[in-house]
Protein backbone atom coordinates (compact mmCIF):
# COMPACT_ATOMS: atom_id res chain seq x y z
CA UNK A 1 0.00 0.00 0.00
CA UNK A 2 1.67 3.50 -1.14
CA UNK A 3 2.35 5.61 1.50
CA UNK A 4 1.65 9.46 0.65
CA UNK A 5 3.63 12.02 2.88
CA UNK A 6 1.25 14.62 3.25
CA UNK A 7 3.91 17.66 3.74
CA UNK A 8 4.42 17.54 0.14
CA UNK A 9 2.92 20.58 -1.56
CA UNK A 10 -0.27 20.58 -3.24
CA UNK A 11 0.72 21.34 -7.02
CA UNK A 12 4.25 19.05 -6.82
CA UNK A 13 1.97 16.06 -5.84
CA UNK A 14 -0.57 17.16 -9.19
CA UNK A 15 2.64 16.90 -11.24
CA UNK A 16 3.74 13.83 -10.18
CA UNK A 17 0.30 11.88 -10.49
CA UNK A 18 0.54 13.40 -13.97
CA UNK A 19 3.82 12.15 -14.52
CA UNK A 20 2.94 8.81 -13.22
CA UNK A 21 -0.02 7.88 -15.09
CA UNK A 22 2.38 9.53 -18.42
CA UNK A 23 4.59 6.25 -17.74
CA UNK A 24 1.93 4.18 -17.08
CA UNK A 25 0.90 4.68 -20.52
CA UNK A 26 3.94 4.49 -22.17
CA UNK A 27 4.59 1.41 -20.55
CA UNK A 28 1.23 0.14 -22.14
CA UNK A 29 2.08 1.59 -25.66
CA UNK A 30 5.53 -0.21 -25.55
CA UNK A 31 4.43 -3.31 -24.86
CA UNK A 32 1.88 -2.92 -27.64
CA UNK A 33 4.52 -2.05 -29.74
CA UNK A 34 6.88 -4.89 -28.82
CA UNK A 35 4.05 -7.30 -29.71
CA UNK A 36 3.36 -6.28 -32.94
CA UNK A 37 6.21 -5.39 -34.72
CA UNK A 38 7.29 -7.31 -37.37
CA UNK A 39 10.12 -9.36 -37.92
CA UNK A 40 13.49 -7.04 -38.67
CA UNK A 41 14.57 -7.14 -42.08
CA UNK A 42 18.78 -7.60 -43.28
CA UNK A 43 19.24 -4.93 -45.49
CA UNK A 44 22.28 -6.01 -47.45
CA UNK A 45 23.65 -2.73 -49.45
CA UNK A 46 26.35 -3.59 -51.77
CA UNK A 47 28.74 -0.70 -51.79
CA UNK A 48 30.45 -0.15 -55.64
CA UNK A 49 34.00 -1.43 -55.85
CA UNK A 50 36.19 1.47 -54.60
CA UNK A 51 38.67 2.65 -56.70
CA UNK A 52 42.31 1.53 -56.30
CA UNK A 53 44.75 3.92 -55.24
CA UNK A 54 46.76 3.34 -58.37
CA UNK A 55 44.48 2.84 -61.30
CA UNK A 56 45.24 0.13 -64.07
CA UNK A 57 47.34 2.10 -66.94
CA UNK A 58 45.70 1.38 -69.88
CA UNK A 59 47.80 -1.77 -72.28
CA UNK A 60 50.71 0.68 -74.50
CA UNK A 61 52.23 -1.27 -77.96
CA UNK A 62 55.52 -2.44 -77.32
CA UNK A 63 57.68 -0.90 -80.56
CA UNK A 64 59.19 -3.71 -82.62
CA UNK A 65 63.03 -3.81 -82.07
CA UNK A 66 65.08 -1.61 -84.73
CA UNK A 67 66.77 -4.32 -87.13
CA UNK A 68 70.45 -4.07 -86.71
CA UNK A 69 73.41 -4.94 -88.69
CA UNK A 70 75.07 -8.23 -88.63
CA UNK A 71 78.89 -7.12 -87.21
CA UNK A 72 81.50 -9.49 -89.63
CA UNK A 73 84.27 -10.33 -87.23
CA UNK A 74 87.01 -8.05 -88.16
CA UNK A 75 90.49 -9.54 -89.49
CA UNK A 76 93.12 -9.57 -86.50
CA UNK A 77 96.83 -9.57 -87.46
CA UNK A 78 98.33 -12.81 -86.88
CA UNK A 79 101.62 -12.25 -84.94
CA UNK A 80 104.28 -14.42 -86.20
CA UNK A 81 105.04 -16.43 -82.66
CA UNK A 82 108.76 -15.43 -81.62
CA UNK A 83 111.52 -18.05 -81.10
CA UNK A 84 111.47 -19.07 -77.71
CA UNK A 85 114.99 -18.82 -76.09
CA UNK A 86 115.91 -22.20 -74.69
CA UNK A 87 118.50 -21.55 -71.86
CA UNK A 88 121.85 -23.26 -73.63
CA UNK A 89 123.04 -26.51 -72.09
CA UNK A 90 126.74 -27.02 -72.19
CA UNK A 91 127.65 -30.09 -74.33
CA UNK A 92 130.99 -32.28 -73.56
CA UNK A 93 133.51 -32.10 -76.05
CA UNK A 94 134.00 -34.88 -77.51
CA UNK A 95 137.74 -36.39 -76.76
CA UNK A 96 140.23 -35.84 -79.66
CA UNK A 97 142.71 -38.61 -79.63
CA UNK A 98 145.71 -37.72 -81.09
CA UNK A 99 148.00 -40.25 -82.71
CA UNK A 100 151.04 -40.68 -81.13
CA UNK A 101 153.15 -40.06 -84.30
CA UNK A 102 151.93 -37.14 -86.09
CA UNK A 103 153.56 -33.62 -87.88
CA UNK A 104 152.45 -30.40 -88.99
CA UNK A 105 154.29 -28.73 -91.52
CA UNK A 106 154.25 -24.77 -90.41
CA UNK A 107 156.82 -23.25 -93.10
CA UNK A 108 158.95 -23.64 -96.00
CA UNK A 109 160.92 -20.73 -96.82
CA UNK A 110 164.31 -19.52 -98.30
CA UNK A 111 166.71 -17.42 -96.52
CA UNK A 112 166.84 -15.48 -99.55
CA UNK A 113 163.06 -14.92 -99.34
CA UNK A 114 162.96 -15.48 -102.93
CA UNK A 115 161.45 -18.07 -105.26
CA UNK A 116 163.21 -17.26 -108.45
CA UNK A 117 166.84 -18.33 -109.05
CA UNK A 118 169.75 -18.14 -111.17
CA UNK A 119 171.38 -21.74 -112.73
CA UNK A 120 174.31 -23.05 -110.14
CA UNK A 121 173.59 -19.76 -107.55
CA UNK A 122 173.11 -21.22 -104.07
CA UNK A 123 171.07 -20.63 -101.11
CA UNK A 124 169.47 -21.71 -97.89
CA UNK A 125 165.91 -23.88 -97.32
CA UNK A 126 164.30 -24.07 -94.47
CA UNK A 127 161.98 -26.41 -93.68
CA UNK A 128 160.19 -25.18 -90.20
CA UNK A 129 158.12 -28.85 -88.32
CA UNK A 130 155.87 -29.28 -85.23
CA UNK A 131 155.83 -32.63 -83.49
CA UNK A 132 151.63 -33.09 -83.08
CA UNK A 133 151.68 -36.55 -81.89
CA UNK A 134 151.99 -38.33 -78.43
CA UNK A 135 155.47 -39.56 -78.51
CA UNK A 136 159.04 -37.63 -78.46
CA UNK A 137 160.86 -37.59 -81.95
CA UNK A 138 164.19 -39.04 -81.32
CA UNK A 139 167.97 -38.54 -82.63
CA UNK A 140 167.81 -40.03 -85.95
CA UNK A 141 165.06 -39.42 -87.33
CA UNK A 142 165.69 -38.26 -91.08
CA UNK A 143 164.08 -35.33 -93.27
CA UNK A 144 164.21 -36.71 -96.78
CA UNK A 145 164.15 -35.46 -100.46
CA UNK A 146 161.69 -37.39 -102.07
CA UNK A 147 160.80 -36.33 -105.65
CA UNK A 148 160.32 -33.05 -107.47
CA UNK A 149 158.83 -32.08 -110.95
CA UNK A 150 160.32 -30.94 -114.39
CA UNK A 151 163.31 -33.07 -114.56
CA UNK A 152 166.88 -31.60 -113.95
CA UNK A 153 169.04 -32.50 -111.34
CA UNK A 154 168.91 -32.60 -108.31
CA UNK A 155 170.42 -29.14 -106.24
CA UNK A 156 169.60 -29.10 -102.90
CA UNK A 157 170.77 -31.66 -99.80
CA UNK A 158 168.79 -35.12 -99.69
CA UNK A 159 168.75 -35.93 -96.18
CA UNK A 160 169.45 -34.35 -92.90
CA UNK A 161 169.31 -36.45 -89.52
CA UNK A 162 167.72 -35.27 -86.40
CA UNK A 163 170.39 -34.59 -83.86
CA UNK A 164 168.11 -33.70 -81.03
CA UNK A 165 164.67 -34.78 -78.76
CA UNK A 166 161.45 -33.11 -79.83
CA UNK A 167 159.05 -33.78 -77.22
CA UNK A 168 155.07 -33.62 -78.37
CA UNK A 169 154.00 -30.06 -78.90
CA UNK A 170 157.24 -29.08 -79.89
CA UNK A 171 159.27 -28.11 -82.90
CA UNK A 172 162.24 -27.54 -84.97
CA UNK A 173 163.83 -26.24 -88.21
CA UNK A 174 165.69 -28.10 -90.88
CA UNK A 175 168.05 -26.24 -92.95
CA UNK A 176 168.93 -28.06 -96.08
CA UNK A 177 171.57 -26.03 -98.68
CA UNK A 178 170.38 -25.72 -102.23
CA UNK A 179 171.30 -23.96 -105.63
CA UNK A 180 169.83 -23.16 -108.23
CA UNK A 181 169.06 -26.10 -111.35
CA UNK A 182 170.50 -25.35 -114.79
CA UNK A 183 167.23 -26.69 -116.27
CA UNK A 184 165.39 -23.81 -116.49
CA UNK A 185 161.60 -23.10 -115.54
CA UNK A 186 159.40 -24.33 -112.91
CA UNK A 187 160.28 -26.79 -110.25
CA UNK A 188 158.95 -28.50 -107.33
CA UNK A 189 160.86 -30.36 -104.97
CA UNK A 190 159.38 -32.57 -102.20
CA UNK A 191 160.16 -33.57 -98.75
CA UNK A 192 158.86 -35.79 -95.70
CA UNK A 193 160.09 -36.79 -92.11
CA UNK A 194 160.69 -40.46 -91.22
CA UNK A 195 161.34 -42.35 -88.42
CA UNK A 196 164.40 -44.66 -87.03
CA UNK A 197 162.77 -47.44 -88.21
CA UNK A 198 162.20 -45.05 -91.46
CA UNK A 199 158.12 -45.19 -90.86
CA UNK A 200 156.85 -41.71 -92.59
CA UNK A 201 155.82 -39.63 -90.28
CA UNK A 202 152.05 -38.58 -91.08
CA UNK A 203 152.16 -34.91 -91.78
CA UNK A 204 155.53 -34.03 -92.44
CA UNK A 205 155.25 -34.11 -96.72
CA UNK A 206 156.06 -30.13 -97.32
CA UNK A 207 157.35 -28.78 -100.80
CA UNK A 208 159.01 -25.79 -102.52
CA UNK A 209 158.26 -24.27 -105.42
CA UNK A 210 160.73 -22.44 -107.46
CA UNK A 211 161.66 -20.98 -111.15
CA UNK A 212 165.10 -21.15 -112.48
CA UNK A 213 166.12 -18.21 -115.10
CA UNK A 214 168.90 -17.65 -116.98
CA UNK A 215 171.63 -15.04 -115.39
Amino acid sequence: MMKIDLNIPLGKMLIMAVVASLLAGCSGVAATLVATQPPAVTVVLTLPASPTSQPTLPATSTPAPAPTSTLFPTATETLAPTPTQTASVARPHPTVIKPPLSANVLKVWSYSNTTVYIANVGFTLAIYMQNTGTIPWEPGYQLRFTRLTNGGDITVQPEQDLTLEVKPGGKVEFDLWAFGSETLGDHTWYFQLFTNEGKEVPGSECSFTFTMIHN
